[in-house]
């Protein structure tokens, strides 16, 4: 938290998982933590720690568990109950970051749709205004269409068409 006692710093991991080895040493791990370069025995102590994993030296990794993630990953195929169910998780991420970015475009679009409606509705309440002042005579073409924010040709046309609709 902003202003908290540095001593008070969560643990912090930070993992990248490469399909190749990054180091050329063949380690399926490399983990760094942050030091003072003048001095390599000052450590930082922000407990961070930034961990590369080689995925292409799975057979080096003594873990298992880790061994099979990292198979895994370097060659996309299942192989234990764990890969399996890791496999799960990720497609049912897929389908739910999919459906994200079809309910942004659905939101999108349905916004568009709105503020389009909004401005049709503005101009059908424009023309009816528009129309009820022809009706009145009491105003000039020019008039009404200041008054209602229309063209003149749109009041003339409105006012042709009303005095058509009329004999």
């Amino acid at each position: 938290m902003k202003g908290q006692d540095y001593s008070k710093l969560k643990k912090s991991v930070i993992i990248f998982l490469c399909r190749f080895d990054p180091f050329d040493r063949d380690e399926p791990c490399y983990t760094f933590e942050y030091r003072c370069n003048e001095d390599k025995n000052v450590d930082l102590k922000d407990s961070s720690v930034v961990k590369v994993f080689n995925c292409t030296a799975y057979e080096n990794e003594k873990n298992e568990s880790l061994q099979e993630f990292l198979r895994f990953v370097q060659t996309g195929k299942p192989e234990s109950d764990l890969t399996r169910e890791i496999e799960n998780m990720v497609e049912q991420q897929k389908t739910v970051e999919a459906n994200k970015n079809l309910y942004f475009y659905m939101s999108i679009h349905d916004q568009d749709k709105i503020i389009e409606g909004r401005k049709e509705g503005m101009e059908a309440n424009k023309i009816s205004n528009a129309k009820n002042f022809l009706a009145m005579n009491i105003l000039t073409h020019e008039q009404i269409a200041k008054g209602v924010g229309l063209p003149l040709e749109k009041i003339e046309e409105l006012a042709s068409e009303m005095a058509s609709s009329q004999s």
